[in-house]
């Protein structure tokens, strides 16, 4: 419940915020002000909403790694160009493995052997948002958007040993 309480409120409050000066803007004050809150409200129950079902829907469905054993895994956005690709990142003993959820235009699954991670670190997205994992790889850098960014970082170099 906390969970989802926090991402209601990281996702509407800003959501509403922009809607309300948007709405204020073009219609008065009042009425700026209900709807933003509503958009807020209405916002951050949608997007928490998703983000449970989704996390409900991969962590059933882990998938079936022969040999392997899941480290860690955790709703993840996979940077591909500038578009944040949604879906689950698992942490094996062997790779990183990428799965999307299928609510994206770029559909792709990535699979990172740790023997090819040359570094892990903590980044912000978007400049200023402390959210961000970054490795850098022998086939270029990947970047993620991950909860508990230096949990992820310290059991990724764990697992590379």
């Amino acid at each position: 419940m906390a969970r989802f309480l926090k991402t209601a409120i990281f996702a509407g409050v800003p959501f509403g915020l922009l809607m309300g000066l948007f709405f204020a803007f073009r219609y008065g004050s009042s009425f700026g002000l209900a709807s933003g809150l509503a958009c807020s409200v209405l916002f951050g129950l949608t997007i928490a909403s998703f983000a449970a079902w989704q996390s409900s829907r991969f962590s059933r469905q882990a998938p079936a790694l022969e040999g392997e054993r899941i480290r860690k895994q955790g709703p993840a956005n996979h940077f591909r160009g500038w578009e944040g690709v949604g879906g689950w990142l698992y942490l094996t003993d062997k790779r990183l493995l990428f799965r999307p959820h299928g609510f994206n235009v770029q559909r792709h699954e990535l699979s990172i052997p740790l023997a090819d991670v040359a570094d892990v670190q903590t980044c912000s997205t978007a400049w200023v948002i402390p959210n961000g994992l970054h490795l850098v790889t022998s086939k270029g850098d990947e970047r993620f958007v991950v909860e508990g960014r230096r949990d992820w970082v310290e059991q990724i170099r764990l697992a590379r040993g």
